[in-house]
């Protein structure tokens, strides 16, 4: 997770205690022997593949 808080004084002109924006991601890279491209609907062996999904996530919190 990546975040950043924002400077205290500019956090205070605007009626707030603290803020702070994050940035957090799973699965942003993967090496496998998946075939390409993948369809999850089609079965063309006995085993079934699914591909690796990519989750990003970006948000604020914020204290009054």
């Amino acid at each position: 997770m990546l975040s950043y808080d924002l400077s205290p004084d500019l956090v205070s002109k605007i009626g707030l205690q603290r803020a702070q924006v994050y940035f957090t991601s799973m699965n942003l890279w993967e090496f496998s022997k998946m075939r390409k491209p993948l369809d999850p609907e089609t079965i063309f062996a006995g085993a079934i593949e699914y591909p690796m999904q990519r989750i990003f996530s970006v948000g604020a919190r914020v204290s009054f």
